[in-house]
């Protein structure tokens, strides 16, 4: 983008920066209405996937250094929090036979429990939560645009989406984990091993919570690169030696 479309582009600068901002909104509006319209766990996952596209394109608007920083954190949290939350729901739909992903309550089904727990956890990384990644997140994005010309409507825009969203997976949470009309006939054998993955992703987004700052220096240092496309046209476009 920054080579084409940046501010330092001979032939389109700034061509799509001032629409980059509204977009954001808009996603995140749909989004929004969209968690709370949703029918099934897949649809109010995906929903939630747009609002953490619109989210990131916050960051992205202001065409900063720092900025970007922010929205490449954004980006490996909210990147592996859908990947969490899809494991998830590939396992609700193996497990629960009666309605499958739909948000209806039923008779119990198993590995509720522990999909019940994995479903709370990312539910917390994809709201943007304390104290994992995606509230560092939403912190750092909320900071740097504290002074923006339209920080009224970005704050709102966070924070009312992240209210709602909280709402929609909260109702979801109750219908699939807690509301259950019959129990079990007979108890089933845990598998543990289709777990591993997920366990495997929910360590990674701690241990990025936890080094957040470490994370943060080397997006600063690839966010200042990225600002700088003139190093990337000269690596490419200068005469080697020996070569004419």
């Amino acid at each position: 983008y920054f080579l084409m479309f940046g501010a330092s582009a001979t032939l389109w600068p700034n061509l799509i920066s001032p629409w980059i901002l509204y977009s954001a909104l808009i996603t995140l509006a749909i989004g929004a209405v969209g968690t709370l319209a949703a029918k099934k766990l897949s649809d109010l996952i995906g929903f939630a996937v747009l609002t953490s596209i619109g989210t990131l394109l916050l960051p992205i608007s202001l065409f900063q250094t720092k900025a970007t920083a922010v929205s490449l954190y954004y980006l490996v949290h909210s990147t592996v929090g859908a990947a969490l939350l899809f494991l998830i729901l590939d396992r609700v739909r193996l497990l629960r036979k009666d309605n499958g992903e739909t948000l209806t309550s039923g008779t119990d089904w198993p590995e509720r429990s522990p999909l019940a727990f994995f479903f709370f956890v990312g539910s917390v990384v994809m709201l943007g939560l304390p104290p994992l990644s995606g509230f560092l997140g939403k912190l750092m994005i909320l900071n740097i645009t504290a002074f923006h010309d339209h920080r009224t409507w970005i704050w709102t825009a966070i924070l009312l989406v992240s209210f709602i969203s909280l709402v929609a997976f909260a109702r979801a949470g109750s219908v699939l984990f807690w509301k259950i009309k019959e129990p079990l006939s007979s108890p089933t054998r845990f598998q543990w091993l289709p777990y591993c993955s997920i366990v495997l992703l929910v360590a990674a987004l701690v241990t990025y919570s936890f080094h957040a700052g470490s994370f943060m220096q080397y997006f600063d240092f690839v966010a200042e690169k990225i600002h700088q496309p003139q190093n990337y046209i000269d690596a490419v476009l200068k005469p080697r030696e020996g070569l004419k």
